[in-house]
């Protein structure tokens, strides 16, 4: 059978099995808030935004990292994981929820930025081109 690190032992071979290192990694990623329809407010960073990481493909289950919070950046590194499928799911308030799945199969996975949308009637959703003077 192909065990935890790519090798491959005898079925009936426990030692074998037993003995290989699970290869660990860490995610990176970098969450970015679209302020509005205008591209040059599209740079406005989301600190404190929450990071969830769920083990394999699924939106709902046992957290396998605890709840991370981006930093005032929006940056967010999540360290000393196994290698496997992990779906990562990304919340801000008055923000579009942003969910990807990700295999982590090498020691450091960069994710590309993720950009959040507002959520539809939230006061994120207004765009400045849409207010008017009286």
């Amino acid at each position: 059978i192909s065990t935890k690190d790519g090798l491959v032992c005898n079925v009936n071979d426990r030692f074998c099995i037993q003995s290989q290192q699970q290869k660990k990694g860490k995610l990176l990623l970098t969450v970015v808030l679209q302020a509005s329809s205008n591209p040059m407010e599209n740079s406005m960073l989301a600190g404190d935004t929450r990071v969830l990481l769920y083990r394999g493909y699924q939106i709902e289950g046992a957290i396998v990292d605890t709840m991370k919070v981006t930093d005032p950046k929006g940056q967010v590194s999540i360290k000393d994981l196994n290698y496997d499928s992990y779906t990562v799911k990304i919340i801000k308030q008055g923000y579009i929820p942003e969910i990807r799945f990700v295999d982590l199969q090498e020691e450091k996975l960069i994710i590309e930025p993720i950009i959040m949308q507002p959520a539809p009637g939230s006061a994120l959703a207004v765009t400045p081109a849409a207010c008017t003077s009286a």
